[in-house]
C-alpha cells in the first residue's frame, strides 16, 4: 500500500509538471478566458486562422519540423497534404472556416515506481489535464493497459 501512494504522489507531481492544457473538458473548472488562455487555445486559435486563409507557411510553422521518427513523419505527410489540398481550395476560391470545441489533452508519460529491492517497471499513465489560473490541474487519469 506504501507503493501505491508514492505511486499516486508521482502522479500528481508528473501532472503538475507535464502536458499542454486543455480549454473545456468535462468536470474542469471553468476559466474566464478573457483572463486566462491557455497554450492549446492560442494554438486551436492559430490553427483557425491558418485554415481560414489557407496559408500554408502559418499553419507549417505550428508544426515541429519533420524528422525520420514516426512522429516526423506523420508531419511531414500532413504537410504535404496541406499544401496539396490547399494550393487546390485556393485555386477555386474555396473558403473554409474551424471552430475547435471540447478540447482535451491527454498527457501519456511512463511512470517509474521503485520499492525497495525491485526493479523499477514502466507503468503507462494517462492524464486529462488543464490548466487554470492557479496552475495545472488534473481532470482524470487512468493506467494504460500493456498491450
Amino acid at each position: 500500500m506504501k507503493a501505491h501512494r508514492f505511486v499516486v504522489l508521482i502522479y500528481l507531481g508528473v501532472a503538475c509538471l507535464t502536458g499542454f492544457a486543455l480549454s473545456k473538458a468535462d468536470g474542469a473548472r471553468q476559466v474566464d478566458e478573457a483572463a486566462f488562455e491557455s497554450p492549446v487555445d492560442r494554438m486551436l486559435k492559430d490553427v483557425s486562422a491558418a485554415i481560414s486563409t489557407l496559408d500554408v507557411q502559418k499553419a507549417e510553422a505550428l508544426f515541429l519540423p519533420p524528422d525520420n521518427t514516426a512522429d516526423g513523419k506523420n508531419r511531414q505527410n500532413h504537410i504535404l497534404e496541406m499544401k496539396k489540398d490547399w494550393k487546390e481550395a485556393k485555386e477555386r476560391g474555396q473558403k473554409m472556416t474551424v471552430d475547435f470545441r471540447n478540447t482535451v489533452t491527454i498527457v501519456r508519460t511512463e511512470m517509474f515506481a521503485v520499492e525497495e529491492e525491485t526493479e523499477a517497471e514502466p507503468i503507462t499513465v494517462e492524464l486529462k489535464v488543464t490548466f487554470t489560473k492557479d496552475g495545472c490541474k488534473i481532470v482524470s487519469m487512468k493506467y494504460v493497459e500493456k498491450k
